[in-house]
């Protein structure tokens, strides 16, 4: 991930299950590469869910648990079938008596009358971009909800999310003013799809190095983590994100959609990408499209006072209640 902030501030990085750490930063911090440690006494107090965590006292009923001995007890050839009749709601059906295969169709509360029709797709963020590709290639995808996902091109998507992350940590803009060109210049690199990985890695390391001091240069470790870091820019990953645009899957789409975003979501700017997304699915003929944008909720949709990244961890709230509700009722109108 790329973060422009200015000198002597300190960044906290933080993760669930994970120890917080600070580090300052100094004219010699260039690239960082970061590891963090597991402090699992914290997984003991909470449960990961689908948007950030909640209290495992709230969610002992809910969660089923199957251990090891049980598995190992069971006189089955392979580990689909072991799990059969061991927790309620969950159903095993097994397609081939192969031994050695285990190509079974594992269902969690799934067993039930449902409407084939009214199938659809809820993406978050990245999930968001897939839900439009799925749609866009498969027809009988009744309709997709889009929460917080990208409208504009990777690398139009990644610079707005620097420029806001950095202003949130205090950057001036006229600070940000002129660093864009340099950032963009980069995002520019990435873009040529004529170019092997190795060739990129060359052109952003002397693009990058140009602009560093002479002892950041006989630095070994700095120019470790510079080497890292442009290793991951040109993953394969990295680069199908940078040069991905929606537009050619939005433009196609003919199911309902529901695009949603909070409006101090930092990451995918909330103007920009729902903006994007209503114009480029509208310009087909699609008339069925609703975007809505949540005053005082981040990325996460969680309600918030400034949508920072620290932020996320150190809230209550999983997900804002009214966004679940708006959910509930659109889809119920398909």
């Amino acid at each position: 991930m790329n973060f422009i902030v200015p000198l002597n501030c300190t960044v906290q990085i933080s993760y669930i299950g994970y120890v917080t750490k600070d580090i300052k930063v100094t004219s010699a911090t260039n690239i960082l590469a970061i590891k963090l440690v597991e402090d699992s006494e914290t997984l003991d107090e909470v449960v990961v869910v689908g948007y950030g965590v909640q209290k495992k006292v709230n969610l002992t009923g809910a969660v089923a648990t199957v251990s090891a001995g049980k598995l190992e007890s069971r006189a089955t050839t392979n580990l689909s079938s072991s799990l059969s009749g061991l927790v309620s709601g969950v159903s095993v059906n097994q397609g081939s008596g192969k031994p050695g295969s285990d190509g079974a169709n594992i269902r969690i509360r799934g067993i039930g009358t449902f409407n084939a029709k009214k199938i659809g797709i809820i993406g978050h963020s990245a999930g968001g971009i897939i839900a439009f590709i799925v749609a866009k290639k498969d027809p009988s995808i009744a309709f997709v909800v889009s929460l917080a996902g990208a409208g504009v091109r990777g690398d139009s998507l990644m610079l707005k999310q620097v420029e806001l992350i950095s202003k949130s940590q205090g950057m001036p803009d006229a600070v940000w003013q002129g660093m864009k060109p340099s950032i963009r210049n980069r995002y520019a690199i990435l873009q040529q799809t004529d170019k092997t990985p190795e060739e990129l890695q060359k052109e952003l390391y002397a693009d990058v190095t140009k602009t560093m001091s002479p002892e950041q240069l006989k630095d070994l470790n700095t120019i470790q983590q510079l080497s890292a870091q442009i290793s991951s820019m040109t993953s394969p990953w990295y680069l199908h994100f940078m040069r991905y645009d929606p537009g050619q899957d939005l433009k196609k789409l003919k199911c309902p959609v529901l695009a949603l975003n909070g409006k101090k979501d930092i990451q995918v700017d909330a103007v920009m990408n729902l903006t994007a997304i209503q114009k480029r699915i509208t310009g087909n003929g699609n008339k069925n499209v609703t975007v809505k944008a949540y005053p005082n909720l981040n990325h996460l949709f969680q309600t918030c006072e400034k949508g920072t990244l620290t932020e996320y961890g150190q809230l209550e709230e999983t997900i804002n209640p009214e966004v679940l509700k708006d959910i509930i009722e659109w889809i119920r109108k398909q």
